[in-house]
Formats: C-alpha cells, structure tokens, sequence
C-alpha cells in the first residue's frame, strides 16, 4: 500500500477535501487506471458508519459477488481525512468499473432478487452513499503519482450553457497554473436513492499542494460569487433538481447525521432520544421519527442499537 495526497472539491454548494490514496498491490508508486470505451465508471461517495466491521464483510460476500460475476472490478478507494467546504463530507472515494451500460443497469435490477436486504445492508453501513456512473466515451488510461498532489473536482451549475462555459475557463485556469487534467466526465447517471449530480467530475494532477492553492481561492472566490445570486426559491429548486431532496428534507437530512453523531459522543444514556433530537434542531417528536425513518430505513432506536450506541 501506497499513499499520496488526494483532494476532493465541489462548486455552488459542496466541497470536501481527501487525502490517502490506497493502491490494491502497495508495491508501485504509480496506479494507472485503463478505461475502454463503453465502459462504465463508477464514482462512489462514501460515509461509514462505526460498528459496522461485520455487516460490510457480510455485504461483500453477497452483494459484490454478484456484481463480481456481472463484471464488477474494484478501482483504486480515496480516503478522506479534512472537508475544505460544504455540507456533504464522505469519509472516502471509491472507482469502479463494468463492462457496460447494460450490464450496470442489469444489476441495479438483479441485485434485489438474489440479495433482498441489498438496500438495508447499504443503509446501516453507510450514513452516506452517492453514486454517479458514467459510460466512457473512448478510451482512457491515466496514472495517479504518489509524489503529486492529484485533485478530484465536481462541479454543480444551473444552467448547461452556463456550465459549459464555466468549465471551459476553469480548465484553461488549470492549464495556465501548471496543473494537468487526468480525467473529465459529464452526463453522468444516479440511481435512485444513491444521487450524486455533479455536472462535472474532473481528476487533475499537480506538482504540490502548494502550486494548487492560487486555483483553489480562485474557485472558492467564483463560488461565493455564485451562491450570492442564489436566492431562496432558486435554492429550493437546485437542491431538488441536484441531489433529489426538497429544502426541508435536505435540512433534515443534516438534522439527522447530526444527532447520529450526538449519539456517538454524549451517548443515550446522559440523554433520551427526543433530547439528542432536539439539540440536533428538530422541535417536533413526529417529526423526527418521520424523518429518520425516511432516510435512515428504520426508527432511531432501532438504528442505535444496530451500531452499538444503546
């Protein structure tokens, strides 16, 4: 195993930072990745949760044996160890690749008859899942250097011209700053549950961190510009059409994972469940109940008691 410095940012509302990039064989400095056209390539993101050691032992012998014999092949996982900005902040990144688009959507439909918790499994290992795959258009190899500081970007904009254009300067921004574009994709899919909906995602790859950071106050400085214009109604609408939640269910959403990790640190035991809600923001029992139950897949106590916080 191998580890080299890897950063994940975001534009208009999300941004994280990651670093530790583990290779399958640790022995080489270098981890090229080949993609073949009509491939699909999986982005992952990913939060865990503790306590979950033996449920995902278990999901890997169900669930990814069957997406082994449907073509399934692990790429290189990015751990995340720092968010720079935002409110989505998963603990890795995880590639992946499928033979095609057929066969990746095959799966989405084969996984529930042969593993009907498929779907449960994934909720109590994971607080958060979001997935994107994208078909590969021609083919691509790159290499991932340990001694570089390598930058995964995604990228959320209104308007598609006004995405277009955004990216065409942000790229030419990276070539003029020394960086170097490993991978770009767009039109991506998510399915279902799992959604991720970046307009871009785009690896690039730079001598150090430092020669990275004129490029990053520059983004950071586009994105306040961007969310200055934004007003309420117009929110409403980017959350719903970018990750499939409305206001209030991306509000509790962040209520939610907020009194998971109240849980962690005071533990029910110094106070009840409606107390941990209440400081996490909620002001209404039913509420709360509705909601977790939403987006977790089970009551609270129920979920505290699968992760031994009870």
């Amino acid at each position: 195993m191998f580890m080299t410095r890897f950063l994940l940012i975001g534009s208009l509302l999300i941004i994280f930072m990651a670093t530790n990039l583990q290779t399958a064989d640790g022995q080489s400095t270098l981890q090229t990745i080949n993609l073949k056209k009509g491939e699909v390539l999986d982005i992952l993101l990913l939060s865990q949760n503790s306590g979950t050691e033996e449920d995902f032992k278990a999901y890997f012998q169900t669930a990814v044996l069957v997406a082994k014999r449907m073509s399934y092949q692990s790429l290189p996982g990015f751990r995340t160890t720092a968010h720079v900005q935002g409110n989505f902040c998963p603990n890795a990144l995880i590639l992946s690749k499928w033979d095609n688009l057929d066969i990746r959507e095959q799966f989405l439909e084969e996984i529930i008859k042969e593993v009907p918790t498929f779907h449960e499994q994934r909720r109590t290992i994971w607080s958060y899942f979001g997935l994107r795959y994208f078909e590969i258009q021609e083919d691509i190899d790159f290499t991932v250097d340990q001694a570089k500081f390598q930058v995964a970007t995604a990228y959320w904009l209104d308007a598609e011209k006004e995405s277009s254009q955004y990216y065409k300067r942000w790229k030419g921004s990276i070539q003029k700053m020394g960086g170097k574009v490993l991978i770009e994709l767009k039109e991506g899919r998510s399915p279902f549950g799992y959604q991720f909906n970046p307009d871009y995602f785009v690896i690039t790859s730079w001598e150090n961190e430092a020669s990275f950071k004129k490029i990053q106050e520059k983004a950071q400085q586009s994105n306040m510009d961007n969310i200055q214009q934004i007003n309420a109604p117009e929110l409403s609408r980017l959350l719903n059409e970018r990750i499939g939640m409305s206001f209030f269910e991306f509000v509790n959403y962040y209520r939610i994972h907020e009194f998971i990790s109240l849980a962690k640190s005071l533990g029910i035991e110094q106070k009840t469940l409606l107390g941990l809600a209440q400081e996490a923001g909620f002001h209404s029992k039913s509420t709360f109940h509705k909601s977790f139950k939403q987006i977790m897949g089970c009551p609270p106590s129920e979920y505290l008691k699968k992760v031994e916080y009870s």
